[in-house]
């Protein structure tokens, strides 16, 4: 059933009507539903994210294309996108450069302008790798 009338005026104008109003509020994670509970005084329903666990294996992929080891490398795998802040993680690896590479998995979400800024602030830094969209077995 859609929103009619003043309810869905009222969510257009206001996020916080959009709360009030809804039928049901569905939430990831305890913290979202204390928020909304605490904010806006309604109960949500919590529908975490699933995952399957992975299997534990040898690096065999990630040393033969990126010649990676074990305990050689800190890795973020993410979209490429301002909000993800990619580019505070270059500038503080750039600032502590520890012995361990960076390695960035992920690949742009129709942010090309934001993918040549971060490759720009790694580009001095040879210990800067980026992989681009990785999966199954490399992943």
């Amino acid at each position: 059933m859609g929103w009619t009338g003043s309810a869905k005026n009222g969510a257009r104008a206001s996020p916080r009507a959009t709360f009030v109003w809804a039928d049901e509020i569905i939430v990831l994670s305890e913290s979202a539903y204390d928020y909304f509970n605490t904010t806006y005084h309604r109960k949500a329903v919590i529908i975490p994210n699933g995952i399957d666990r992975p299997t534990c294996r040898a690096a065999k992929q990630i040393t033969k294309l990126y010649g990676l080891h074990a305990e050689d490398y800190i890795c973020v795998i993410s979209w490429l996108t301002a909000e993800k802040g990619i580019h505070y993680l270059i500038d503080a690896y750039n600032m502590v450069r520890p012995k361990q590479k960076l390695v960035i998995a992920g690949d742009t979400s129709d942010t090309d302008d934001y993918v040549t800024l971060l490759k720009e602030k790694a580009a001095d830094n040879p210990n800067i790798i980026f992989t681009g969209f990785i999966s199954g077995e490399v992943l």
